[in-house]
């Protein structure tokens, strides 16, 4: 019997630097992918008319969510468990003029009252928690009565094991990403998400995929450039950009709200 790789959450401690770094694949989260989940959350506030909240980004890393957040909202907190991701969040929210409370913590326990938050965003983090159920639990304690959650996270279908495994780390000739950033296993389908939800008393109002803006044929062309032709990480966000659609075959967001 095959062991399950087990997940490499430490990357954020030895890539910290890389998070505002054009040079680092990190940095694809903020050029190629943060754009739509910037706008999703905007639409999430619009639609249940939130105005100024305090909010909450789960798994912040570098601040590239946070500081987004800090545009529109009364005040922000950012909790991980890369203590050098946060000294990274922290020196550049400072070095941008902006208040943003960065702290150290897992996602199944943190550390706030009952009901601190309007608004709670948690993306490209619950592939990586170690008890998802703990998790939503604990983004339902904290957030107010009528709270949004917003989140994001990939799909566990074949898509996803030949997009972010095969081709993003590890087939020799387009990997970019480090061994087990990604676990398939830890992939997360809808429903199964869904089911989460619906225990913890979190009403899901809507759900999208996200794919990129490229097709498969151009978006391993762009990788090859990144890997050989000079590209950098940045600009291959720019490039590629993730768009919200009907197709969760990779990647989906949506959100809830506490009931």
């Amino acid at each position: 019997m095959f062991n399950k790789p087990v997940i490499d959450n430490d990357i954020y401690n030895r890539h910290s630097d890389g998070w505002w770094s054009q040079d680092s694949f990190l940095n694809i989260l903020e050029t190629g992918i943060q754009p739509v989940r910037s706008e999703y959350v905007r639409h999430c506030l619009a639609s249940m008319a939130l105005i100024k909240p305090n909010s909450l980004d789960i798994g912040c890393g570098g601040g590239i969510i946070a500081e987004d957040l800090a545009e529109f909202s009364a005040t922000v907190t950012g909790v991980d468990i890369s203590t050098a991701s946060l000294e990274t969040a922290r020196k550049h929210a400072k070095e941008n003029g902006l208040d943003i409370n960065y702290m150290e913590s897992y996602a199944e326990s943190l550390p706030f009252a009952d009901n601190s938050f309007e608004l709670v965003t948690c993306c490209d983090v619950l592939e990586h928690v170690q008890d998802v159920d703990k998790a939503i639990s604990e983004v339902e304690r904290v957030l107010k009565p009528g709270g949004i959650f917003v989140y994001d996270t990939v799909n566990r279908t074949f898509m996803s094991y030949l997009a972010l495994i095969f081709i993003a780390q590890d087939f020799p000739l387009t990997r970019f990403a480090p061994k087990n950033s990604h676990v398939w296993h830890k992939f997360i389908r809808p429903q199964e998400l869904q089911n989460v939800f619906r225990d913890n008393y979190l009403t899901n109002k809507e759900e999208w995929g996200m794919e990129p803006s490229v097709n498969p044929i151009s978006m391993v062309w762009y990788i090859l450039k990144t890997k050989y032709l000079g590209l950098d990480f940045g600009a291959f966000g720019n490039k590629t950009k993730f768009k919200k659609s009907k197709n969760k075959s990779i990647s989906y967001l949506g959100y809830c709200v506490k009931q």
